[in-house]
């Protein structure tokens, strides 16, 4: 089987069962992905990113699989290794994530992070997504802030890994009002870090957190848009050095190489 498809089965939970009936029934043998998203199909205007995989139908009876990359279908460089099957299929791994490794410096990454003494769990840490979906809260939203309002906190408000609230320019709602129809929506003013669910491959880092203090904000409560990713304890918030450190965890070099 060749097949061209978006990188997106690789990883995520929606494609978990898939991965496994796929990796069940095929070998995998060499994976080839595109640097740029807008090159590949650009004459229909795709933007995403594409893999060509191929795979022979056999129990996994390689030990290495080929991985190269390219600009575009165009490019004549091709970036070309040997990564031995363990490195693109961990064996024990229960979200059967398939892994493309370009590099030596991917690697090192990777053992790195497998290789972390602890989870969230681990640390009294939980991460959600921030609660407020702002087309299903339009009622409650104002351009202002008024006394009856909360701030309300975008992916546009993390800047140089803080939170900057409110912004100038900023042509989005700046509040949304406390009410029992919100209040389910909003979480207790204190410490939490926040990261953007849906930063672009272009970016310079694709893991982009900041830390948020609600202290300046002099409120009770505070409202994450849903396109925030959001790190407390038990619905509230983290010790301020804890944060800190987890914001510096998460901007490192590092943990932007595993993630790509």
């Amino acid at each position: 089987m060749v097949a061209i498809t978006p990188r997106t089965f690789f990883n995520g939970p929606y494609f978990k069962s898939f991965r496994a009936f796929f990796l069940a029934q095929m070998d995998i043998r060499r994976i080839h992905s595109f640097e740029k998203r807008d090159l590949l199909f650009e004459d229909a205007d795709v933007l995403q990113e594409n893999v060509i995989l191929h795979a022979i139908k056999e129990k996994q009876t390689t030990r290495q699989v080929v991985i190269s990359s390219s600009l575009g279908a165009e490019d004549q460089w091709l970036s070309f290794r040997r990564a031995e099957k363990s490195e693109v299929i961990t064996p024990d791994d229960p979200d059967c994530f398939i892994r493309i490794m370009g590099d030596d410096l991917d690697c090192q990454a990777a053992n790195w992070v497998n290789q972390l003494p602890a989870d969230l769990p681990d640390l009294n840490l939980s991460l959600s997504t921030g609660k407020v979906v702002d087309f299903r809260a339009k009622t409650s939203l104002r351009l202002e802030p008024r006394p009856d309002t909360v701030p309300l906190i975008y992916p546009g408000h993390l800047q140089n890994g803080v939170v900057v609230w409110p912004k100038v320019g900023w042509k989005k709602p700046k509040a949304i009002c406390r009410s029992a129809d919100t209040e389910a929506l909003l979480m207790p003013a204190g410490i939490y870090v926040v990261v953007n669910r849906f930063p672009t491959k272009e970016e310079r880092h694709r893991v982009v957190a900041s830390l948020f203090d609600s202290a300046p904000f002099e409120s009770e409560w505070i409202g994450f848009e849903n396109h925030l990713n959001v790190y407390h304890q038990g619905g509230t918030g983290l010790d301020f050095n804890l944060a800190k450190g987890l914001v510096s965890f998460l901007n490192s070099t590092l943990i932007d190489t595993y993630f790509r």
